[in-house]
């Protein structure tokens, strides 16, 4: 693996090589990338970019337990980061575990309650846990957000639109 060229050129930093790991991961060289996420988190343990980035090289490369791993090692770390914790959340409900992704969701949605992706991950969780009062109410904001040309990573689009002909479809009791 060719990261010398960083050690040698004085930029040994945790960033250079996250950059490095989006352009060898961009070229599809996604054991490339992962060396030099690695290597930007040997160098700072609070790089939540590095622990995403590489958390969705495992995922693409069928390594779930080692994303998985990787991401509760990166809450472990960085308790504070909204992204994590959606990101573990997200994991946990992948993995099966509804009931246990419902703590680091509310988290993340507490540490940013303004991310739309937050609050229609949070909106399932409560709906799935039978919380329907609060599900519905941030499920409202979710299609008021939506309505207003507010836009959702496309690769939720599709369970926020559910999330949204839910409440349109919930029975009223006026």
């Amino acid at each position: 693996m060719r990261l010398r060229f960083l050690r040698e050129g004085g930029r040994n930093s945790d960033n250079s090589y996250v950059t490095l790991g989006f352009i060898l991961s961009g070229l599809g060289r996604n054991e490339d990338a992962i060396v030099a996420f690695k290597q930007a988190l040997s160098l700072n343990r609070s790089n939540v970019i590095a622990y995403r980035r590489l958390a969705y090289l495992y995922n693409v490369l069928g390594r779930s337990k080692e994303a998985s791993e990787l991401i509760f090692s990166g809450i472990a770390l960085v308790p504070q980061s909204a992204l994590l914790q959606f990101d573990y959340a997200e994991d946990l409900r992948k993995n099966g575990k509804p009931h246990a992704a419902v703590g680091p969701m509310r988290k993340a949605f507490d540490l940013q309650p303004d991310n739309l992706n937050f609050v229609f991950g949070l909106a399932e969780m409560e709906l799935s846990e039978g919380n329907e009062r609060e599900g519905f109410r941030l499920a409202a904001i979710v299609r008021s957000r939506l309505r207003n040309g507010e836009k959702v990573e496309p690769r939720y689009r599709a369970r926020a639109d559910a999330l949204v002909a839910r409440l349109e479809t919930k029975p009223t009791l006026d």
